[in-house]
């Protein structure tokens, strides 16, 4: 499709055969009548730019289908998907903008705006989404035993009572979330269920009747250099999971880390390093049962056990603002293991924890 042909009206489904390729041109607009679908068995390259990206529209005020995706090799780059996927009928979901059934695709530079769901990928799929925007959308991603790697992108407050994204199993190797900013929403920032993912370096607020991150069952994910704040619950881990959390910053929830949701076991194992407790209604919820080490951490509320604990003011840049650098007098600077400064973010470079989208 050329953006010299461009507009394009998409009336009925469109189907893209094992051995096609549909390739996009920048500045390509299609335009989709209400529910209307692309079903990719071949490939999809959608290559906009910045100057000239491609636009994926309803064709009048409804909304349209979404794109199923069969196959490996697809990639979308500066691309804007605009009200795509429909509304739940009779209690069942509608289907997403974007579905990876057992497919693989790369997605880059992209925004989706007023979508209902926005990305599903399961039965093995591969997703790769990077510097992509998601505002006033419903669900960001949701993965079913899938390998997901999320970096550097920005989602906006979530609509209705959804996670943003939710993870359930995976193959192969774990999931990777990464400099990522979540902005709020009625339930989960993050939402696990029998997932290792890595969760790196990332800014969650405002999931004031949720948690930050949520993990279901025996399997932990690994959690580095994340800011928590201003959620119901910064991190709910399952008691059955062994603890790693490792230079994270909590502040402002009602509850920091809470082990206190799921089966109970026998002890609950782990370690809380090189992290920031501060101003949480609780630090931490836990079975009598819990035998966590903590060192070179930072409470509010009392002096962890352990070597290396502080019980002090972080001395945070600016708080109320979510800017949680620590000040040039900040009492963590280079009190974490190896020199480092206790918390997500180290002052001696002056970055946040998450990637500025550009």
């Amino acid at each position: 499709l050329t953006s010299a042909s461009s507009p394009y009206r998409i009336a009925s489904d469109l189907i893209v055969p094992s051995s096609f390729s549909l390739n996009i041109e920048p500045g390509t607009l299609l335009f989709l009548d209400e529910g209307t679908g692309i079903q990719i068995d071949g490939h999809i390259n959608a290559l906009g730019t910045t100057e000239d990206p491609i636009f994926f529209r309803p064709n009048g005020c409804g909304r349209w289908g979404s794109i199923a995706i069969q196959s490996v090799g697809n990639h979308f780059t500066h691309c804007e998907f605009y009200r795509a996927s429909s509304t739940d009928f009779d209690g069942i979901p509608g289907p997403m903008t974007i579905t990876l059934n057992s497919g693989q695709a790369s997605i880059e530079d992209c925004r989706f705006l007023e979508c209902i769901r926005c990305l599903n990928v399961n039965g093995e799929g591969n997703l790769s989404l990077k510097d992509t925007s998601f505002l006033e959308c419903e669900l960001g991603v949701f993965g079913v035993n899938s390998y997901t790697e999320i970096e550097n992108c920005l989602f906006g407050e979530t609509q209705n009572g959804y996670d943003t994204v939710q993870l359930i199993g995976g193959v192969r190797r774990p999931s990777v979330i990464r400099g990522c900013q979540f902005e709020g929403g009625a339930r989960d920032g993050i939402d696990l269920e029998g997932s290792a993912c890595l969760i790196f370096g990332n800014e969650i607020f405002g999931f004031v009747e949720g948690a930050g991150i949520r993990s279901r069952g025996p399997i932990a994910p690994s959690l580095v250099r994340n800011v928590i704040s201003n959620c119901g619950k910064g991190v709910v881990l399952d008691p059955s999971s062994r603890v790693r959390l490792n230079h994270l910053t909590l502040v402002r929830n009602d509850i920091g880390i809470d082990l206190t949701t799921g089966e109970t076991v026998a002890e609950t194992t782990g370690a809380v390093r090189n992290t920031i407790l501060w101003e949480n209604g609780e630090d931490i919820l836990s079975p009598d049962t819990t035998e966590i080490l903590f060192s070179h951490s930072n409470s509010g509320k009392s002096l962890f056990p352990g070597i290396g604990n502080l019980s002090v003011n972080p001395l945070f840049a600016d708080p109320d603002k979510n800017d949680f650098r620590l000040r040039a007098n900040s009492p963590m600077l280079r009190r974490a293991e190896n020199g480092l400064d206790i918390g997500a973010i180290q002052q001696s470079t002056g970055q946040r924890s998450y990637l500025q989208l550009r």
